[in-house]
């Protein structure tokens, strides 16, 4: 990935030191979601047979627990890249661009490490040297409530989903 060694955007130090410690809550808030989603599925796990109602429950469960897992451990190198840069006296500059990134989307998202157009190129195509990580793909199947008049409705459909 390549790193920006732009801009700089210029801000208080007590901005910068408000935004460092939601970085580092996020941190906190990260691990303890890794810690707590990486065995809770099982947990649940049943010795012997159960019915298809508590196998269904049991793999949803394990789906979203992964799923969480992964979102945690995503959005947990995200903030330690944003703390890198706060370090060598980046943050705010672009990691891919090297422009500034605005105030208010470092206010909203203190992890950022991209401005909003290089975010959007990054999630809709994959780079020369990493895969974009934030969108999955989810195959939905809706033809077991059609109502048999359209032959269409069988059909899967794709959607994007954000993690």
């Amino acid at each position: 990935m390549k790193r920006g060694t732009g801009k700089r955007l210029r801000m208080k130090k007590a901005e910068l030191e408000r935004l460092r410690s939601r970085l580092l809550a996020m941190r906190r808030m990260c691990v303890e979601g890794r810690n707590a989603t990486a065995n809770a599925p099982l947990a649940g796990r049943q010795d012997g047979p159960g019915d298809s109602g508590d196998m269904a429950f049991t793999d949803l469960e394990e789906l979203t627990c992964r799923g969480l897992h992964v979102a945690y451990e995503n959005i947990a190198l995200d903030v330690e890249r944003a703390l890198e840069k706060i370090e060598e006296g980046t943050y705010g500059a672009c990691d891919d661009c090297s422009g500034v990134i605005p105030l208010a989307r470092l206010r909203a998202l203190p992890w950022a490490t991209r401005c909003v157009r290089c975010q959007e190129k990054h999630e809709v195509t994959s780079g020369d040297e990493e895969e974009p990580r934030r969108a999955t793909a989810a195959w939905t199947n809706y033809g077991d409530l059609s109502n048999g008049d359209d032959q269409e409705d069988d059909a899967p459909s794709f959607r994007a989903l954000r993690v």
